[in-house]
C-alpha cells in the first residue's frame, strides 16, 4: 500500500511479515521451499520501511529526531526478548549439545548477539549459513537481527542529514533519498555484488568475499535503503493510478513465491538474484 506513512496498524505490512515468517519456516523445518530464506531479505525492506516511516513521524511533528530515545526504544523492544533466547539457548545447548563443537559455537554467537555482532562471530567461526556445521547453530538466525541493529546504528544520523539540509535550503524533501540513494544503496550494493562474485575480499573481517557477501551489515544495508526509499519517494509513488499501485501489488507477492521456489541454496546469494525478493517486498 503506496501513501503517506501513518501511526496504527498496517494490514499490509503485517500481512507480508507473515508471509516472510512462513517462507523462513518452511525452508528450515520441512525443507519444502529451496528458497525460503530470502524471506529475512523481505525482513530488511520491511524494517527499512517501517523505521523510515516512524523517523519522518518524528521529524514532522518535532522537527527533529530525538536520537537517544530512538535506541532507548530500540533496546527496551529487543534487549528483553534476547537475552531470554540467548540465556534459555545456551542453557539447553550445555544439556544437549556436544561440548566439542557445537556448543562452543552456540556460546560464540550468544556473546556475539549479547554485543550486536553476531552476524561476524558467525562470519568466522562457522562461514556458509548452508554448511552442515551452520546446521548445529541454535543461534544461527540472531545474525539478521546484528545485521539489521548495525544498520540503525548509523541510519537516523544519515536521514536526520538529508532532512536537515533540505529544511535548510527550504527545498523539498527529496534530497535524503538522494543521500540514501548515493550514501548507502549504491555503496552497499556494489560491494554486495562484488563479494558476492569473488571479485573483492575483506581478509579483515575473515571469511571468504561469498559469505562476507551473506553476513556483513554493509552487503545488506541496501536492502534497508529500498524500504526507506519507499516512504521518502511516498508523494511522488501516491501519484500512480490505483489500478498500477493494485498490479504491481500483486506482481510483488508473486516474485517473492517464485523467488522461494527458484533461488537455492545453490544459488550465488545475495548476488544478483537476490534483486527479485526485494523488489517483490518494495512492490508489495
Amino acid at each position: 500500500m503506496i501513501g503517506s506513512p501513518v501511526p496504527g496498524y498496517r494490514r499490509d505490512i503485517q500481512g507480508l511479515r507473515g508471509v516472510a515468517v512462513v517462507l523462513v519456516l518452511l525452508y528450515h523445518a520441512a525443507a519444502v521451499l529451496p528458497g525460503g530464506f530470502i524471506g529475512v531479505d523481505v525482513f530488511f525492506v520491511i524494517s527499512g520501511y517501517v523505521i523510515t516511516a516512524s523517523l519522518q513521524r518524528e521529524w514532522v511533528s518535532t522537527g527533529t529526531i530525538r536520537f537517544r530515545e530512538f535506541y532507548a526504544r530500540r533496546v527496551k523492544r529487543l534487549l528483553p526478548a534476547l537475552a531470554l533466547l540467548t540465556a534459555s539457548t545456551v542453557l539447553a545447548s550445555i544439556l544437549l549439545q556436544s561440548p566439542n563443537g557445537p556448543q562452543q559455537q552456540t556460546a560464540k554467537t550468544a556473546f556475539g548477539a549479547s554485543a550486536i555482532v553476531a552476524n561476524f562471530v558467525i562470519l568466522r567461526s562457522i562461514g556458509s549459513y548452508f554448511s552442515s556445521i551452520a546446521e548445529n547453530n541454535p543461534l544461527l538466525h540472531i545474525w539478521s537481527l546484528s545485521v539489521e541493529e548495525q544498520f540503525f546504528l548509523v541510519f537516523p544520523a544519515v536521514i536526520a542529514i538529508g532532512w536537515t539540509l533540505a529544511r535548510r535550503r527550504e527545498t523539498n524533501k527529496s534530497i535524503a533519498a538522494w543521500i540514501v540513494v548515493g550514501g548507502i544503496a549504491i555503496p552497499s550494493i556494489l560491494l554486495s555484488v562484488s563479494s558476492s562474485y569473488g571479485l573483492i575480499d575483506v581478509p579483515l573481517l575473515g571469511g571468504s568475499s561469498r559469505t562476507l557477501a551473506y553476513y556483513s551489515s554493509l552487503t545488506r544495508a541496501w536492502e534497508f535503503a529500498v524500504g526507506a526509499l519507499l516512504v521518502l519517494l511516498a508523494p511522488r509513488l501516491s501519484q500512480l493510478p490505483q489500478w498500477k499501485l493494485d498490479r504491481l501489488g500483486g506482481a510483488g507477492f508473486a516474485v517473492i513465491l517464485g523467488s522461494a521456489v527458484v533461488i537455492s541454496e545453490n544459488s550465488i546469494f545475495p548476488g544478483f538474484v537476490v534483486l527479485f525478493p526485494v523488489a517483490g517486498a518494495a512492490a508489495v
